[in-house]
């Protein structure tokens, strides 16, 4: 029923596959070009993410050795306040013992004693020295007697 008035043009039979053609073409180049840029943004992030492993690997190592080390610190600063406390301990009751500060005269005096017979001292000054010591001996031995 072909009518001479019909307003609308009949398509031509090559115009539809022309079309899809086109059509299809510029999908597949689109398609293409996703991949291409997904690709490259993929291989961008693959090696930021390598980059940041690596640089975690390295702080991480860096951690480990700082804390070995803060350890090590933590120890030595435990044996020095160890040793700290006991020589005060020390300190303590050798001020409190009577009998102590006549042991380190003595100490003192048998010091004096080597010093005087290295630089020739007169014999009148080492007999004195050997006096004392004589006399702080007795006194350090009355000490001891009066702690039993």
């Amino acid at each position: 029923m072909n009518t001479a008035n019909s307003l609308t043009p009949s398509p031509s039979p090559g115009t539809p596959w022309l079309t899809t053609a086109i059509a299809l073409g510029t999908f597949i180049v689109g398609i293409g070009t996703t991949f291409v840029v997904g690709g490259m943004n993929f291989g961008q992030q693959k090696n930021a993410l390598e980059n940041q492993t690596t640089r975690n690997q390295e702080l991480q190592k860096q951690n480990d050795e700082l804390a070995a080390l803060l350890q090590k610190w933590r120890e030595a600063v435990a044996q020095r306040d160890e040793l700290l406390a006991s020589t005060q301990s020390r300190l303590a009751a050798m001020q409190n013992d009577q009998c102590e500060a006549i042991r380190s005269e003595i100490d003192d005096l048998e010091n004096s004693l080597s010093w005087a017979d290295n630089n020739h001292m007169s014999e009148l000054r080492r007999s004195e020295i050997n006096r004392l010591i004589t006399q702080h001996q007795q006194s350090l031995q009355s000490c001891f007697a009066a702690r039993r």
